[in-house]
């Protein structure tokens, strides 16, 4: 967890010069995290993080052009102590494939993501396929493939069929710029293929697989290429902790911040304590973000926005301003 405080001083600051108490500056949260961004600015500046890219490359206005027929490989290697068996994974990114024609592109699979997690990784009950010595390496990702006018999300090295697609595009992958991505929850066995940076289709076990590639590093990459592969944005989101927040008197007045990566295993809990009526708290959650805002026990009751006092859990979105109204009731806006 981040704890900051924006603007002058320091919570606990003694007097001022002046005599007076400094006033304490809110707290502001944010989870602990490792996130990399690649992009291009109109300048040609680009914001690198961690990412490499190896091909036959160039840059041209704010994007990175892979030409075909040569491979091309993306990567981002993970730092510890990002594990994203327990704490999840997200990755988002936009690219569009240029081709003479549709049909250059029929058949073909046009790129894949892949990240090998190491075994010593797997938390204790964490269910995950055995090792054999034809496929050794457990892995999360898809591959991206253009059959019969759609384009396919399928499992890495399985056979296709129907019943094991991610999603199914109806869309030609030529001239379309896409946001794909992947993520995982914490301490689940579901990877989920992302799509305008939100989970689209069905969740798929992750798997074992043949194919070496480096431990701990997100590999995007070409398996059939199309003639131009252009990426305009990458993101890597790889959390170090599960946020979650019991409230104290202190916090009057903070902000916690969710960013685009996390899920509702994440959040604050409203305590069982009697703190002073108009004691709030704001909860700023980006979009597809959905915190958990857990009651300690059933001594709490919440009024939602529709003027209902109900004793639950709630999951919400967007800017939120919880605020203690008294006798143990939490107001949500």
């Amino acid at each position: 967890m981040i704890i900051s405080n924006p603007g002058f001083g320091v919570i606990g600051a003694g007097a001022a010069s002046s005599g007076t108490p400094s006033p304490a500056t809110p707290k502001f949260y944010r989870p602990a995290e490792e996130r990399g961004i690649w992009q291009r600015s109109y300048d040609g500046t680009e914001r690198t993080s961690k990412w490499t890219f190896s091909g036959n490359l160039t840059r041209s206005s704010y994007d990175v052009v892979f030409s075909g027929p040569d491979a091309w490989e993306v990567r981002y290697p993970l730092s510890d102590p990002a594990n994203p068996l327990r704490y999840g994974f997200s990755t988002r990114f936009s690219v569009s494939l240029n081709d003479d024609s549709d049909t250059a592109l029929e058949g073909k699979d046009l790129a894949e993501v892949r990240l090998v997690i190491s075994d010593d990784m797997v938390p204790p009950d964490y269910q995950v396929p055995p090792a054999t010595p034809d496929k050794p390496h457990l892995v999360l990702g898809w591959v991206a493939r253009y059959q019969d006018n759609k384009l396919l999300i399928l499992p890495l090295d399985s056979a296709e069929t129907p019943s094991d697609r991610f999603a199914t595009l109806s869309v030609s992958p030529r001239n379309t710029q896409f946001h794909f991505g992947l993520s995982l929850n914490p301490g689940s066995p579901w990877q989920y293929f992302m799509y305008e940076s939100n989970r689209n289709g069905v969740p798929l076990r992750l798997t074992r697989t043949s194919v070496s590639t480096p431990v701990n590093t997100l590999c995007i990459r070409s398996m059939t290429p199309a003639k131009e592969t252009h990426f305009s944005y990458l993101e890597v989101v790889a959390p170090h902790e599960v946020f979650s927040h019991r409230l104290t008197p202190e916090d009057d007045g903070a902000t916690f911040y969710f960013p685009w990566g996390y899920d509702s295993n994440s959040g604050m809990i409203l305590p069982d304590t009697e703190l002073p009526p108009g004691f709030s708290v704001t909860s700023l959650a980006e979009t597809f973000v959905s915190p958990s805002i857990l009651l300690e026990n059933n001594n709490i009751t919440f009024i939602t926005v529709r003027g209902e006092s109900i004793s639950g859990n709630k999951t919400g979105s967007g800017k939120q301003w919880i605020t203690h109204v008294g006798n143990k009731i939490w107001n949500i806006r």
